[in-house]
Order: C-alpha cells, then structure tokens, then sequence
C-alpha cells in the first residue's frame, strides 16, 4: 500500500518489470559520471548582478555557422521567428522583469510533416490547438 501511494504508475510498471525478470539494468546505470554530475553539478557562483537584455542576432548567426555550420535557410528558419518576437519585445520594458514561456510559444522553426511516433504527433496536436487557441482567446 504504501509503494503504490509513493510512487507513479510508470515507477510500479518499472518495479514489476525488474521483479519479473523483463527488464534489467547494468550495474554501470547511470554511468559514474551521470552520477557525479547529479549529485555535484557545477553552478555559476558569480555575484554579477544579472541584467535582462535582446539577443544579439548578429552573434547568433555567426555562432550557428561556427559550430553547426547551418547554411542561410536553415538559420532563416530558426532565427527569423526569433527576429520578429525581438521587434514585437522592443516596445516592452526589459525591467518589467523575466518574460514567461507563454511569451515564447510560436517561436522556432515550423513544425513540418508528421513524425512516424504517434505519441509525438498527440503531443505536437495538442500544443499546436492550445497555442491557435490561445492566439484566438488573446
């Protein structure tokens, strides 16, 4: 009694599939490093004051062609969305503090095709009718 109130049903499903002999882990899972990265992680300890600004576009690209080596459409797709949420966000204060990601959603690539996961097009499904929905209320 006291398992099932503790745990999720994806956590029993796991626990009677170790017990049944279906499933089982290498006593290399997770590796030591996934360990100490868990139980260590490395966090910025500065004592900056943190200031909210725009992304430098410009940087941006030059990042994405340094390390991804992205020809032009492929960044036009990712960075055009983020240029014209930049131009709708200059007329906001910056100190109006942290956007949410509410603010964010229709930024990115366009969502093209279906995928083969049908647990991934239900996903994409419902995001995509709240966010039209929400676009629609707002």
């Amino acid at each position: 009694a006291r398992e099932r109130s503790e745990t999720t049903p994806v956590k029993r499903r796991l626990r009677r599939m170790i017990r049944a002999g279906k499933l089982s882990l290498p006593d290399t899972f997770p590796s030591e490093i996934v360990r100490r990265a868990y139980n260590g992680p490395r966090v910025d300890s500065s004592t900056d004051r943190f200031s909210w600004a725009l992304p430098d576009i410009e940087r941006l690209r030059q990042l994405i062609v340094h390390r991804f080596h992205w020809a032009e459409p492929k960044q036009r797709t990712y960075l055009d969305p983020l240029v014209v949420a930049i131009e709708k966000w200059k007329g906001q204060s910056v100190e109006s503090g942290q956007r949410t990601l509410d603010s964010m959603w229709g930024v990115g690539p366009p969502i093209t095709g279906r995928s083969p996961s049908a647990r991934v097009n239900r996903a994409v499904s419902k995001f995509t009718h709240r966010r039209d929905s929400g676009a629609a209320e707002g």
